[in-house]
């Protein structure tokens, strides 16, 4: 699997460079470059497992997958965990902001990052639309991680969002200018800023993603047994429900009895 991993990597970072440099190119808009850049790197998860399957779809699984799903097949490591967890970490905000960014300059009629009354108002009310957004989609990626991590959960959310943290507002820091940054958060850029912000976002993040962790650990097994039975036929798939549903009525007789 580092194989695969390490590929993943290269060819979505590859990715996120150019939609980057291509968007950034014509819009000469770092908030959308950055959002359109960052999906690629949600991929990276996708990717890799794809990788590890056999390489393309319909491609005949390579020998090391060939064996049984078992659930530590299931089960993520925890330093690849780490890689996974950071790249949407980071990309979660990015991507929220260039779409409700793009929302609000829609409805609005007027680019969100000109000089205008509307805009200076549009845009600071939209970035925090993004952190409350960024927090539900932090308590699902939180999740995800309690339910396919292998172990130290705590450890893989801890560094994945100080990673994505320090990466995204470092990012702003770069490649805004000061008129759009102005706009956005409604300051100048300094270092008081970065740390704070950098703080409030970390803890955000680390509160969020712990809640979706310990609420995905508690049905780590049933998401296992779900991911079972979506890879069988459907004929079988009947079966196991219907087996299922005997084994349940005969725990509840015995309860009520």
């Amino acid at each position: 699997m580092g194989r695969a991993l390490s590929m993943a990597i290269i060819i979505c970072l590859g990715a996120a460079g150019l939609f980057f440099a291509l968007v950034y190119t014509i819009t000469r808009d770092a908030t959308a470059a950055q959002g359109i850049g960052a999906l690629p790197l949600l991929m990276i998860h996708p990717l890799a497992e794809q990788l590890k399957r056999g390489g393309t779809p319909g491609e005949k699984p390579s020998p090391e997958y060939v064996g049984g799903y078992t659930f530590h097949r299931f089960l993520i490591p925890w330093k690849q965990m780490i890689a996974y967890a950071a790249a949407a970490f980071y990309s979660l905000p990015l991507v929220l902001s260039f779409v409700v960014g793009f929302m609000v300059s829609a409805s609005i009629g007027v680019g969100i990052y000109q000089d205008s009354t509307v805009a200076q108002i549009a845009g600071p009310v939209s970035h925090m639309v993004v952190l409350a957004l960024s927090m539900v989609g932090a308590f699902v990626i939180g999740r995800w991680i309690g339910v396919r991590a292998e172990e130290k959960g705590e450890m893989v959310i801890l560094a994945s969002v100080v990673i994505a943290m320090f990466a995204t507002h470092l990012g702003n820091f770069i490649l805004m200018d000061d008129a759009a940054f102005m706009t956005v958060f409604g300051t100048q850029k300094n270092l008081g800023f970065f740390i704070g912000t950098f703080f409030f976002g970390t803890v955000e993040f680390l509160v969020a993603g712990f809640l979706g962790y310990w609420r995905g650990r508690t049905v780590q097994r049933i998401e296992y047994a779900r991911k079972l039975i979506g890879m069988l036929p459907r004929e079988s798939r009947e079966v196991v429900t219907e087996i299922l549903a005997d084994e349940a009525s005969r725990a509840l007789a015995k309860r009520a009895g």
